[in-house]
This record gives structure tokens, C-alpha cells and sequence, in this order.
């Protein structure tokens, strides 16, 4: 009888023995190969949480090193801005995706036809007939980068944010649209009026007129964040009157406003710049502050990491955790296998001295053994591909809640590796728990049996 079919009879006579060692290898397989698509998907997750997490950094002037002179009862800083020109170079540097500066300013709402519209209002004792129709304004270069939208305050749930390229467009609050029924792709007007350059005159400004600029409403988002003070709040502080324009729509309204101008000019307090790779945000902002064309005397650079190293000491965690469970699973499982071949290879003396009484080599004894552990790994191994395809998506979202049962996937590059692995493991185990009896001369083998 040639040895292959040796063992085969062996694996099947022996049913219990080869379901144990069944069942050993089926569950060992199956959490080694969960465990390593649950580390791939915690990877995936952790390159989607890198782009997703809005980590930045912020260029401001430094108030520190200004010069402060007096002005009536306030303080005024004598420091040099941000201007158009600094951004566009630090734009320029690699896993720099984006960047966001803004004005304010509380100019009027007004339909096409310039007729004032009423904000929204929530208490009568701020009953001033000059802000009952102001919006709080906010001109930036990209409003998906906005602070109110990348900390999820607002939410964008119609329409497109506003870019570096547009011109005389804004997005508005659901709350304004339905007051009204403005919808995407209408046009509303934002002015300096009659009453606003009043006040303004009042308080000694002459040199100012009344300005509307028409703009296209392209966005319109929710609050998901509410104000607890609304009652105590004039109406263009409220979250429903805030309006978010582009930066060429507010140098537009503001023209007829020379001090507004000048300060439009003069350039920005601060810059928001958003990374690609969070874990690359350091070495981004060295490379920014080694930029010789900007004063970093007059400047400040600040990371808005927060979230990111949260979540990323979250998923350093699990990887550890899925690392450790993978080292002892594997050792664990290759010492009993290593101690139940032994026990039974002991207990096969007998056989293995009539073996070699009939002429049959060790190697041929030692193949047989390899060959009937090779037919119980191969059923063992290929159940386990959709043992672990059943429970890897669970074990991972109790792992950790941000992994998607839907993104651990079975590859079967990881297949091939635990086969692989696996294999070398079993034939090494075999090798171990052979040592005793293959050192055995026949002789000794047949005295044993006596």
C-alpha cells in the first residue's frame, strides 16, 4: 500500500483525532484571518479618518510682538496682516489641500428689486429698526472649510460650497430660505442702505453711500448645532442669519466704503490651511515657517490637530490589540498542535515499528504523517476563508465602533499568508513531535513493543 493512501485510510479510521485537530485548526485559521482583514479595514478607516478629520493649522498675526497705541478708550495694534500674496506661497507647498480666511460684515437683506427682508427674530426687545433686516456675513476663500461647517455646526444640505473662483455668490440657512422660498440658483441682494450709512455717518464716518450687490444663492445649509441663548441675541447673531459670500462679492459691497476697503486691503487676521496626511502636518508646517519672504517675527503658526490624534491613538490602539490577540492565537494554537501530534505520534509506536520491519523508511513513516495532517488542514483552511468572510465584519465593529462590519473583507492575499504560515507552522510541529520516535532504531521500536 503506497503512503498517500496510508493516509488517508488513517484520517478516516481515526474519526475523532481528526476532528479535533479539524476543529483546532478551523478556529485558529478563522480569527488569524479575521484578525488581519479587521487590521486592513482599521487601516482603511484610518487613511478615510486622516482626509476626513479637517486637521489644519493656522497662520495669525502675533499680537505679541505689535506695536499698541492708545485710541480714545481702546487699544489699537500696529502689526502687519496676512495678505493675498503670503497665502498663495504657503498654498503652494505639497499636502496643502486647501485653505480658508473670512471677513464679517452685517449688511442688509434685500430682494431682487432691493426691498428690505426681515431676518429671523426671536425676541421684540431688541426692537431696532436698523438690525431687524442685518445678516452676519462671513466673505471666504472656501466655505467647506469653514470652522462652522468642519466642526459640523452647520450642515450643506442643498446646493455646493462656495470656492476661490466665485463671484457675487452666498449660501443662506434653510430657516431664511423657507421664510422667504428662496431656493438654489435665486438671486437676493445684500446692501449698505440708507439706515446703515446713517448710523455709520453718526458715529463720524463721511465718506461712506449706499451699495447693494446682487448675488446667487448656491447653497443653503442646516443648523445642526442649536444656540441656547437665543432669546438674549440681536438678530444677526443668530445662527439663522448668518450667510456665507464669496471674498470678490464683499469687496463689490464695500466700495462705497473707503475705511471698509482699507481694511479689506490691508489683508487678514488669520488663515486656516488644511493638510492632506494629518501625520504629515509637522513637517508641512516647518516647511511653512522657513518660508524667507514672510516675517515670522510679525506671525504665528498653530496646529488643529485635536481630533485627529484622538482618533488616531483610538486606532493605534486596536491595531496593538489585534496584534497581540494574532502573536498569541498563533503561539498558543502551535504549541497544543505541536503537544496532540506528539501524544499521538507515541502512541503509534507499534505501527511504526511494523512500518519499518516491512522495509518501509522513516522518511516514507514521517511523509505519511505530513500527508494525513496535510488532508485535515486543507478542508480546515478552506472552510475557514468563509468562516472568517461570516464573522470578521462583526469581531471588528466590537473591536472598534468606527470599523464598518461592511469594510472587513477577506482578500485572499490574506488567505494565501495564513495557508502559507499555517503550513510552515504544521510542518514544524510535525518535524518536532517526530524527533522521538524517528530516532528510534527498529530494534529498539520492536523491544518497546514486546
Amino acid at each position: 500500500m503506497n503512503t498517500p493512501k496510508r493516509s488517508l485510510l488513517y484520517v478516516i479510521r481515526k474519526r475523532s483525532r481528526t476532528l479535533l485537530l479539524f476543529v483546532i485548526l478551523l478556529i485558529v485559521s478563522t480569527l488569524t484571518l479575521s484578525g488581519l482583514s479587521i487590521m486592513d479595514a482599521t487601516k482603511d478607516t484610518s487613511a478615510e479618518l486622516r482626509e476626513s478629520t479637517g486637521t489644519s493649522f493656522t497662520m495669525e498675526r502675533n499680537l505679541g510682538t505689535a506695536t499698541r497705541s492708545n485710541s480714545g478708550n481702546n487699544f489699537v495694534y500696529q502689526q502687519e496682516f496676512i495678505t493675498d500674496e503670503m497665502i498663495e506661497e504657503i498654498a503652494k507647498i505639497d499636502g496643502i489641500k486647501g485653505y480658508n480666511a473670512k471677513k464679517e460684515g452685517l449688511p442688509d437683506l434685500q430682494d431682487v428689486n432691493g426691498n428690505n427682508l426681515e431676518t429671523i427674530v426671536y425676541t421684540n426687545w431688541y426692537d431696532d429698526p436698523i438690525l431687524k433686516y442685518s445678516t452676519k456675513a462671513f466673505a471666504s476663500f472656501n466655505t467647506s472649510y469653514d470652522s462652522l461647517f468642519t466642526s459640523n455646526k452647520f450642515e450643506l444640505n442643498e446646493g455646493r460650497h462656495i470656492t476661490a473662483e466665485d463671484e457675487n455668490t452666498a449660501i443662506i440657512s434653510n430657516d431664511l430660505a423657507k421664510k422667504y422660498n428662496i431656493k438654489v440658483g435665486d438671486k437676493i441682494k445684500f446692501a449698505l442702505t440708507e439706515e446703515f450709512v446713517a448710523v455709520e455717518k453718526e458715529k463720524g464716518t463721511s465718506d461712506i453711500s449706499v451699495n447693494d450687490v446682487e448675488v446667487e444663492v448656491i447653497g443653503i445649509f442646516n443648523i445642526s448645532s442649536e444656540q441656547s441663548d437665543k432669546q438674549a441675541l440681536a438678530q444677526y447673531e443668530l445662527y439663522e442669519n448668518y450667510v456665507f459670500t464669496d471674498i470678490t462679492f464683499f469687496k463689490k459691497l464695500y466700495s462705497t466704503w473707503p475705511l471698509g476697503m482699507e481694511e479689506l486691503k490691508e489683508g487678514y487676521e488669520s488663515v486656516d490651511f488644511f493638510v492632506t496626511d494629518p501625520a504629515q502636518l509637522s513637517s508641512i508646517m516647518s516647511e511653512v515657517s522657513n518660508i524667507s519672504s514672510i516675517n515670522w517675527d510679525n506671525f504665528t503658526l498653530t496646529a488643529n490637530d485635536e481630533v485627529f490624534q484622538q482618533s488616531a491613538s483610538s486606532m493605534s490602539n486596536v491595531e496593538k490589540l489585534i496584534t497581540t490577540m494574532l502573536i498569541v492565537v498563533v503561539v498558543i494554537s502551535a504549541t497544543i498542535v505541536t503537544l496532540i501530534l506528539s501524544m499521538w505520534l507515541k502512541s503509534r509506536v507499534r505501527e511504526t515499528g511494523i512500518l519499518m520491519a516491512v522495509g518501509i523508511s522513516k522518511y516514507k513513516i514521517l511523509l505519511q504523517h505530513v500527508l494525513e495532517v496535510a488532508v485535515i488542514a486543507v478542508f480546515a483552511f478552506g472552510l475557514s476563508y468563509f468562516a472568517s468572510g461570516m464573522i470578521a465584519g462583526n469581531l471588528g465593529s466590537i473591536l472598534d465602533s468606527s470599523i464598518s462590519a461592511g469594510n472587513v473583507m477577506v482578500t485572499v492575499s490574506n488567505f494565501i499568508l495564513v495557508c502559507a504560515v499555517g503550513t510552515l507552522i504544521l510542518l514544524l510541529a510535525i518535524g518536532i513531535s517526530s524527533i522521538p520516535v524517528m530516532r528510534m532504531k527498529p530494534r529498539e521500536i520492536l523491544s518497546k513493543m514486546s
